[in-house]
């Protein structure tokens, strides 16, 4: 047991980093590397919803939804998307 619980420990860390990576590379100037980012971070939040409760995630969405890039924007509110769909299926 004490083995598998160490493992979550170690996956949880490798998360958290690839998240803070993904939400610096956001901010770079190549819009190609800030819409890759958004579409990374869609896949976090799919694989852990409350990964949208994270401050720093939610100003990204925020900032990424008036990025000069279409292609961010367009990343940006398929996450939303995904999201919302999510939210009303379950309900």
């Amino acid at each position: 047991m004490y083995k598998y619980l160490n493992i979550e420990l170690e996956l949880r860390h490798l998360f958290e980093a690839l998240k803070n990576t993904m939400l610096c590379i956001s901010y770079f100037k190549q819009a190609t590397l800030r819409a890759r980012a958004i579409k990374a971070i869609k896949n976090l939040v799919k694989i852990d919803p409350e990964n949208l409760l994270d401050t720093l995630v939610q100003q990204i969405i925020q900032l990424r939804l008036r990025d000069i890039s279409s292609s961010t924007r367009e990343s940006t509110i398929d996450l939303i998307s995904q999201y919302v769909s999510k939210f009303v299926n379950k309900n």
